[in-house]
């Protein structure tokens, strides 16, 4: 939701914006896309395992009890289902070897899911603490050992290779080892599925707004505008001369 704030000023003058955050925030990342894949699982293989990764600059520091993803098709699929959470350094994968070892994930659950059409919710046998201070990556493992025919989930591409991913029909793959699989099945991929994280902010985390702008700016007043995050219930602006040390906060 787009905020706007008027005020009037004298001087040259810094802002800063501050969320005031509910106990649960909601981070959506790819709601306005409308691609498809198989991601984060391939259900037209008996097995698959992806990872992808998330910057700590589209997320917030704080406790993620659960996920959601947009199911893009009208049959009800139930998954077997081993989701893995991480905190790792790099941005992309760097080829189709890349994947994040299984020492570096922690399980967050473990149980049969049934998707449909729509956003799924699946709520963490152990949430996570996400420290924010690295990107995160989330890893799926499908252990199904059947298949269907092919139902997609909502994706959005992205800028280098966010995701890797592989499959096969005829033998489970090992978190441990998924570089095993067979080269022609494991490929990285410059895609993301649509993804919800709801998170519990710890106390000293805050999550900016994005999309701020200035316009109107004269010498008396100034007009912003940003759109806000949801989950947040308010925000306070706060704003000072360029010579002082201290803020004014509305």
């Amino acid at each position: 939701m787009k905020k706007v704030f008027r005020f009037l000023l004298g001087f040259v003058f810094f802002i800063a914006l501050m969320p005031q955050l509910n106990a649960q925030t909601v981070v959506t990342i790819g709601n306005n896309c409308t691609g498809e894949d198989f991601l984060p699982i391939n259900v037209t293989y008996n097995y698959s395992y992806s990872q992808t990764i998330f910057s700590s600059e589209e997320l917030m520091a704080g406790e993620i009890s659960s996920i959601s993803y947009k199911f893009n098709s009208e049959i009800p699929t139930t998954i077997s289902s081993q989701i893995y959470l991480g905190e790792v350094s790099k941005d992309v994968f760097a080829n189709p070897e890349d994947f994040v070892s299984a020492d570096s994930l922690t399980l967050v659950y473990s149980g049969d899911v049934t998707f449909t059409q729509g956003w799924v919710t699946i709520n963490f046998t152990t949430p996570f603490d996400y420290s924010g201070e690295n990107n995160l990556v989330v890893a799926y493992m499908n252990n199904t050992g059947t298949w269907t025919d092919a139902r997609f989930f909502t994706v959005c591409s992205s800028v280098g290779s966010k995701t890797i991913t592989c499959y096969r029909g005829n033998q489970e793959i090992s978190i441990n080892n998924p570089q095993e699989v067979n080269s022609a099945m494991r490929m990285v991929l410059n895609n993301r599925p649509n993804i919800k994280f709801e998170i519990n902010p710890f106390s000293a985390s805050c999550y900016p707004p994005t999309e701020i702008l200035s316009q109107q700016i004269t010498s008396q007043s100034a007009t912003l505008t940003w759109n806000a995050v949801e989950g947040v219930e308010q925000y306070a602006v706060a704003y000072k001369k360029s010579s002082e040390v201290l803020w004014d906060t509305t």
